[in-house]
Order: C-alpha cells, then structure tokens, then sequence
C-alpha cells in the first residue's frame, strides 16, 4: 500500500486490550541512503502538536491559574482580536480549544516563522486572522492561530516560554523524552520528508507558533501519549486529573454538544469514525509529513501512524482501516442505532456557512449548497445544478449520520439566531432561501456560459469580419470587449489552478501572483466597458440575436466582477494573504 501510494516509509504502533501489540516501521526514513524507518525514527508531527498545549492549558486550569470560561481579550489586550458580538458573546478560552472562537485559519504569509521573533511578535502578526466571523461558541472551523493564543497564553500565564513548559510539564511526564522541538534537536533519526508528486525532498520549514504545530517525535514516543489515553491517565498520573482528562475528550461548546452528541472537537483530541468504530485523537500535515494518533478506550485499541510526505489518501485510509479491523478482530462493536423516518420539517434550501479558509468561503458557500429533503429514513442534499448529492441517514431526536457510518455525526437544530441549521462534526449549512441559495448558483452557471460562448463565436466573428460583414466599429469591436472579458477570466484561471503552495507560502509577488491579480481587474474592466458600449451603440449593432448575446455576455462579465468584489477575490493580492 505504501508503494501504490508513492509513500517512502511509515512509522506504526498498534495497541490492543490497551497495549502495545507492536511498534516498528515499514519503509525507508531516507531514500537517498537507504535508511529504513524503525521505533525511534523521528517524524514531524504537526497538529497532533495541539494535543499537548490543550494538555498544558488544562494543567493551569487545574492550578486555579486560568478558567475555560475566560476573556481572551481581557487575558490578552494587547491582541488586535475583532469581535463584533464582544458585548454579548466574547471568545473565550475553551472557543480556542475547540476551533469556536470564528476565527480564519492561518493566511499563507503568516505560516512561516520569522527569525527571532518573539510569540507575542509572531501572534500579532495574525490582526487579520483574528477577525470573528460568526457569533463564538456555536460553529467550529479549525483555526491554527486560535493555538497560537493558547502558546501565547500559556506563557503569559505561567512566566515560562510555551516550548519549555510543554516539554517539562507535559512531555517529561509521559515519558517522551525523545519529542524535540527542532531540526537540529531530532539529530540523524529524523526522517527526510519528501514532495508526493515529485518524490523529491520536501523544504524543511519552521511554523509560526509552536504550540499549534512543531513538535517532532517518533512512533515509540507517541505511543506513550497513545497508551496515557488507553489507561484512562493511569500511565501517568500526575499528568491531568480525571476530570480533565474526560474533558479533553469532551466537546462542549457546538450546536452539536449541546444537544448531547459528543462528535466534533474537544480539547486538541476530536471525535471521528473508521472501519464502524467512534475514535478520538488527533491527525496532522505538515509540508512531507502526516500523522494520525486514533483509539477507542472502551475496545482497548488504537494505532499511531507517522509517514513522511503529505499524500496518498486513499492507501493511508485503507491501511488505516486493516489496522483497526486487525486490533478489533474478537470484539464486540458498538452497535448501530436504528434510522428513523425523516422530518420534513427540516426541508429546504442550505448552504455552507463555516468556511476553514475566507479566501474561498465564497466560491466554497455556493459550492456546497442544496436543496435538503426528506425521504424515506434519509435526508437527501441535492445541489441546485445537480451535479452531486449527498444521503444522510436519519436517526432519533433530530440526529443525523453519513450513509457509510454506524454512529451519529450530525443533527438539525436551531442556532441562537433562531435559524435552522444541519449540523455535522465539520460543517454548518444554514437554511436560506431559493433567491439566496439556489439562484445565485444558477446566475453564476449562466454567466460562464455565456462568457464562454463568446470563446466558441469567436473564430465565426473573425471570419466575418475578414469577409467584410462586420464593417464598422461598432459592430465588431462592442463584441470584442466580452470577448476580451472571457480570454483574461480563462488565463487568470489557469493561472490561478497552476500556484503551488511554496509559492504562496512565499508571500513574494511572482509573475503567476502578479497575473492573477491583473486579470481579475482587467477582466472587471472588459465587461463593464463591453456593457457601457453596448448600451452606447445599441441600434448599430446588427442583428438582433447578436445584439442581445453582446448585451448579455458582456453583464454577464460585469456580474461576475462584482461577486468576485463582494467575496474579496477581485484584484486579490496573493502575495499579501
């Protein structure tokens, strides 16, 4: 599987009855030298990383030095925090904890560190990440710099720098000695990551705010974190006290977890499903690295599994799956509840309204949209162009699950708006309307359409125009002004669907960026002149067939341009997110 899926060497350690069964590797740590990937090879783990903050943040709530239910602002003024509910709804510790607090995931200037700064200097970088976009507390979306605050937070709180307090206070009591924080600290064992397409050497980095994702560790070390979750805190005591360790597992601030459904994301350990079994713990990515730590406590089992590139989904999912139908072959899973008969009350048009990333939570709210009803005992979500459509099973009080799941991800309820809203561990689609969600799908279908049906008239165009039968400025050159519209939309595509995220990452003008930026304004300028010509030379125009596509296409153009405007991506400077 790790050959099919260009995957150099993996890290494993598996537990059954609540040890460990086996812990090696497969694999090669480093192509080049022929280095084979064992117990002790060290990978960069990522966002597994923020299972340790959330444990040290926990570890000062037990010591009366901090309260989940805290002011992030009070805590920590000097941040640029925009909340517009602030009055009513301010974020609170326990809202970075579980990705509730609204905020933008890390904008790709900002995903680098900067030499010697500070991690105050590196949090305030974050002003316009730090805008909430909806009330805190209801909807989560998995926001890095959320636990750049907690870093922040633990160090202003305890007097001691973040690194040095999680590597003391939370890594020395499990016995992860072999956890570090750099390059130079993880020695000859580290593995080389490597490009998935390329196969090349991946670019070794160093992530801003440590505390959301730069810890770097080995299958035998993070089988001890994996075992301290097995034995319910028995491995090391002193670590958490029983309260907080359940509370880690518990999400408490969602639409979800107030109904009683405990999927979602707790303290830095989330709730998934796999092979038909409930499983908590924590994945992460990083450039040619991905990492996963999953276990069900009540089964005794879970694996860790480190690789070193980011890439090959479907053979990770699928080695993910044998490992834990090997470790929970002989027992008894958790039965499956019944599907009930759908509640038509909940039918309607929805859309998407949690977005990871705002650079596309525009194009991502029309994307994923639909027109949700009931039928028989699912729920079926039918995009307005019916290009797709996605079945969920019902289930009792208003819960919901995916079709290929035993267990309830998801449920319908309102939110404290007084809006209907479907619910699933990662995603929340508020209900609209057919003018809100549906049409502007529909408008923007047209739109393409018909600037692309100036692309397919246009060699017929230029032959009447050689032949003379398109004499006059008029005439011709208002129907080059779309034209012109959708020849600078299609290159800023594909410019656009050619950036790499090095480049990004970046944060430097190129002339791919540059063009990006100038073709979106550029193609705003050809439709809103192709327009103002049309209704200018109205009566010169020809035919009439030929004077309405013109008319249309070229508003087409100058609709599109203003969408673009509303969700920020017109004259969008890559270089500067």
């Amino acid at each position: 599987m790790l050959d099919e899926g260009k995957i150099p060497g993996a890290g494993i350690a598996v537990f059954r009855d609540g040890k460990p069964l086996w812990i090696g590797g497969v694999g090669r740590a480093d192509k080049a030298n022929d280095r084979r990937v064992d117990a002790d090879t060290r990978f960069a783990i990522g966002s597994i990383t923020k299972t340790f903050t959330a444990i040290a943040v926990l570890q000062l709530v037990e010591r009366g030095q901090l309260r989940l239910e805290d002011e992030v602002a009070k805590l920590l003024p000097e941040l640029p925090i925009d909340n517009p509910w602030q009055a009513s709804d301010p974020v609170r510790v326990v809202h970075l904890l579980e990705h509730t607090a609204g905020f933008d995931d890390m904008h790709f200037r900002n995903m680098l560190a900067l030499p010697g700064h500070s991690a105050a200097q590196e949090v305030a970088r974050f002003a316009a990440e730090l805008r909430v976009r909806w009330r805190p507390g209801e909807r989560m979306s998995y926001s890095n710099p959320g636990y750049g605050l907690l870093g922040l937070l633990l160090e202003k709180v305890s007097g001691r720098e973040q690194r040095e307090y999680i590597s003391n206070e939370v890594l020395t009591p499990l016995g992860m000695l072999d956890t570090v924080w750099t390059r130079e600290q993880a020695g000859p064992a580290l593995a080389i990551g490597y490009e998935h397409e390329t196969g090349a050497p991946a670019p070794w980095d160093v992530v801003s705010m440590p505390a959301a994702g730069s810890l770097i560790s080995s299958p035998a070390d993070l089988a001890k974190l994996l075992g301290y979750f097995l034995s319910d805190g028995a491995s090391a005591p002193t670590l958490l006290e029983p309260e907080s360790l359940a509370r880690m597992q518990r999400t408490e601030t969602t639409l979800v977890a107030r109904a009683g459904l405990q999927v979602g994301y707790g303290a830095g350990n989330y709730y998934s499903e796999r092979a038909g079994l409930p499983l908590r713990g924590h994945s992460g990515g990083i450039e040619g690295f991905y990492s996963n730590l999953a276990y069900n406590r009540e089964l005794g089992i879970g694996y860790v599994l480190l690789v070193n590139t980011l890439g090959g989904e479907e053979q990770l999912k699928t080695l993910q799956n044998e490992l834990l139908e090997l470790l929970a072959a002989g027992k008894r899973k958790p039965p499956a509840a019944a599907a009930v008969p759908a509640d038509p009350q909940w039918n309607g048009w929805y859309a998407m309204s949690n977005p990871r990333n705002q650079l596309l939570g525009g194009i991502e709210s029309l994307l994923n949209a639909g027109y949700i009803s009931a039928e028989g005992r699912r729920f079926r979500i039918t995009h307005p162009w019916h290009i797709d459509s996605v079945e969920f099973d019902a289930l009792p009080d208003q819960q919901i699950r995916d079709t290929d799941d035993r267990h309830a991800n998801g449920l319908f309820a309102r939110d404290s708006d007084g809006r209907r809203v479907m619910v699933t561990d990662n995603h929340v689609f508020i209900e609209g309307s057919f003018a809100t969600v549906a049409l502007p799908t529909y408008a923007l279908a047209a739109a393409l359409l018909l600037l692309l049906s100036c692309l397919l008239f246009a060699p017929v165009w230029i032959v009447r125009a050689w032949r003379g039968k398109l004499r006059g400025l008029p005439r011709w050159g208002v129907r080059a002004w779309p034209l012109a519209a959708a020849t600078s939309l299609v290159i800023t595509l594909w410019l656009s669907f050619g950036l790499s995220l090095a480049e990004l990452v970046a944060a430097q003008p190129n002339a791919r960026m540059v063009g990006i930026s100038a073709g979106s304004w550029a193609f705003a300028g050809f439709g809103l002149i192709g327009l103002t010509q049309t209704l200018r030379h109205w009566p010169r125009l020809g035919a009439r067939t030929a004077r309405v596509h013109t008319l249309l296409a070229s508003t087409a153009a100058v609709g599109l341009a203003l969408w673009l405007w509303r969700i920020d991506l017109l004259g969008v400077r890559l270089w500067a997110w």
